[in-house]
């Protein structure tokens, strides 16, 4: 059962629910907290679009802020972090569903997609909660797979004596259109190399950092190179 300090209120329709379900947005820089980890003042706000676009509206915020910030410069760096340039969505000619979807775990992400889909769709709860179960399951598998394999590789250079790199780039890297083929250059010269999720799990990130910890990338990203530090056959690139 959820303990109540893990219930926030909509600044702006006062609805009360779990703050997973809700996007908290921190002061006084206005940004977006999707993992809702990042220290100093915040407010919460549902994630539909009447709500988000009062966030936008400057007498509605100002409550929130400092008098010294400058409000439209704020504004400028919402709207480029969230705004899309996609002519056919901006147009109406595609519709767009984009819910905030926490991924905490199966039942925040079945909540929000029993709310978006449920009715659009003449998809029932049970349906939905299913296919998401299913989905989850799959995640976790593969996970686990991606997770063995690092443990396997590390395994494996200990006993040779062989080096490896992990190169911690983003997700879309594994894709050869944008890595130029840089992992298997480095497997050429008899090297390992790893990506920052199969060996994170291995030697959790100490806390607290100096550092903003924004996505769970960055998170598996200090993690892993906390991992690397203790291994004299490991370097880290990004």
């Amino acid at each position: 059962m959820s303990k109540p300090k893990e219930y926030r209120v909509c600044a702006f329709c006062g609805i009360r629910q779990h703050k997973s379900n809700l996007l908290r947005i921190t002061l006084p820089d206005i940004f977006f907290d999707f993992w809702q980890n990042k220290q100093g003042r915040s407010f919460y706000v549902c994630p539909k679009h009447t709500c988000i676009n009062k966030v936008f509206k400057k007498k509605t915020v100002y409550k929130y802020l400092d008098e010294n910030v400058n409000i439209n410069l704020l504004y400028d760096k919402l709207r480029e972090n969230i705004k899309n340039n996609i002519d056919a969505i901006v147009h109406g000619e595609v519709d767009f569903i984009h819910p905030f979807l926490s991924l905490k775990n199966e039942e925040t992400i079945s909540f929000r997609l029993i709310q978006e889909l449920s009715e659009k769709f003449s998809l029932s709860a049970g349906e939905i909660r299913s296919a998401v179960h299913a989905a989850w399951t799959e995640l976790e598998s593969c996970r686990a797979d991606m997770r063995r394999k690092g443990e396997e590789t590390v395994e494996y250079l200990d006993r040779t004596g062989n080096r490896g790199i992990v190169l911690a780039g983003r997700p879309y890297h594994i894709d050869p259109e944008v890595n130029h083929g840089i992992p298997e250059l480095v497997n050429s010269y008899n090297i390992a190399v790893l990506t920052e999720d199969s060996i994170s799990h291995l030697h959790p990130a100490e806390r607290p950092l100096n550092v903003m910890d924004q996505w769970m990338y960055h998170s598996r990203l200090y993690a892993a190179a906390n991992f690397v530090k203790t291994k004299d056959n490991l370097d880290l690139i990004q």
